[in-house]
């Protein structure tokens, strides 16, 4: 009997395992994005000074794309409410389906464009095999429209398409701000190439295309409240995760940090400005893709998703470079501890039925609730009748994990400090060696 082509065993492989995904979801987070229909109910361009009527677990953090998307989804969804309460469970997966199929394009997009690119049936799936890519269709963020709109910034840029560049890589930023960091980049680069004109039209339409975004939400909610939801939000944010500025005593005045990363950003397009090649578009997604592991390794919060900015930025020209298996490794090994720190004290709470610390919120989460939530993860799973849940042995070696979990939490965080190191420095090699 004939084997089907690769390609094909490859499609319908990614086929089963993106149906299994869709029916997953992160419910902390999602709890966090129905929350905000909640609040828009009282006026979308009020969004950001609404929550104050309804409390702080209703603050929007994120720029106005990010619940704007939300919002126009959950909507799609909202009709499976019609179905009856027997059929729960299908309404759910059915509504996470639904809520999904805009991150779930954006994911395609992503993909068909490096096949375009390249011209080659491989780049797409590597977009799609990712660890992180699958990551974030389970627990469904807004990461895909993020880095879709920053590669076809970068596409723009390669093309010296200055105005288009610009106003693609805001539009990327109003979804989450990390991606502005590639406008340093831009803007250093054009500096060093003499280019101070197109320079200035690059951040002008950034800033107009931002403003274009921000303007109504600006007007219905105020600069203030805008900046304080936004902005300050994150600089008041505890640390997470396993990030080395766990190490560092006290905390820095907010100003202070961000002119440390402003330097820090500056130096490190200086630096990647020496040793890419203007002409080639691998060169510029690498150096996106080192701004970016910059920016998540000095990070004081540390989040799984994270890694899919820097893995869909770098993989087409990694894979390119026959650097693929290499980065593949790192950015799994790098989830792995990261999903590790986080999904280690969220079993043993189940497992031995002890309160968990959510580093977000800086708040105890009890047993119960915690069981509830891994419950509303799968859906079709109840932990409290698995095997794993009451296994004496699992049981055993979680008391000792947590007996020990200061040790552990170190080891985690030196592990991700390697590892993000090893793939800065992969990156760098191969931007170095052509």
């Amino acid at each position: 009997m004939a084997q089907a082509p690769a390609a094909r065993v490859y499609a319908y492989a990614l086929v089963v395992i993106y149906t299994a995904l869709i029916m997953l979801i992160n419910p902390l987070d999602y709890e966090v994005f129905e929350r905000w229909v909640i609040v828009a109910s009282h006026g979308v361009l009020e969004m950001y000074r609404s929550w104050t009527l309804l409390g702080m677990d209703f603050r929007i953090v994120y720029p106005p794309l990010s619940p704007l998307m939300f919002m126009l989804s959950y909507k799609m969804a909202a009709i499976l409410d019609r179905l009856p309460d027997c059929c729960e469970r299908l309404r759910l997966i059915a509504e996470r389906l639904v809520v999904k199929i805009p991150v779930f394009l954006a994911v395609i997009l992503h993909a068909k464009t490096a096949e375009r690119l390249y011209e080659d049936k491989k780049y797409y799936y590597a977009i799609l095999a990712g660890a992180p890519t699958m990551l974030v269709v389970a627990a469904y963020d807004f990461e895909p429209f993020m880095t879709l709109l920053a590669l076809l910034s970068l596409v723009a840029f390669h093309r010296r398409r200055y105005v288009l560049a610009g106003m693609l890589l805001a539009l990327s930023s109003m979804f989450k701000l990390a991606t502005g960091v590639i406008l340093v980049y831009y803007v250093v680069l054009l500096i060093t190439l003499r280019k101070l004109r197109d320079a200035v039209v690059i951040v002008a339409s950034y800033a107009a295309m931002a403003l274009a975004v921000l303007a109504p939400f600006i007007y219905g909610s105020g600069l203030n409240s805008i900046t304080y939801s936004i902005l300050l939000y994150h600089s008041d944010r505890p640390p997470q995760g396993p990030t080395p500025l766990r190490l560092m005593a006290g905390n820095v005045e907010a100003y202070i940090a961000l002119v440390i990363y402003a330097a820090i950003l500056v130096t490190a397009s200086l630096a990647l400005s020496r040793i890419v090649d203007h002409e080639s578009l691998d060169d510029h997604l690498l150096a996106a893709a080192a701004l970016l592991v910059v920016f998540t390794g000095l990070s004081k919060v540390v989040n799984p998703v994270y890694t899919y900015w820097f893995y869909t930025m770098a993989a087409p020209a990694m894979l390119s470079r026959g650097r693929w298996l290499k980065f593949y490794a790192i950015t799994a090994l790098i989830l792995l501890i990261i999903g590790a720190w986080y999904s280690i004290p969220a079993t043993a709470s189940i497992v031995l039925d002890k309160p968990y610390y959510d580093e977000e919120t800086s708040k105890t989460i009890p047993p119960w609730r915690m069981k509830s939530m891994v419950n509303e993860t799968f859906i079709l799973v109840d932990v409290n009748d698995t095997l794993a849940t009451t296994s004496p042995q699992l049981e055993q070696a979680l008391g000792e994990v947590t007996e020990h979990i200061t040790v552990v939490r170190y080891s985690l965080l030196a592990g991700y400090t390697i590892t993000i190191t090893a793939l800065a420095t992969l990156i760098l090699l191969s931007l170095m060696r052509k």
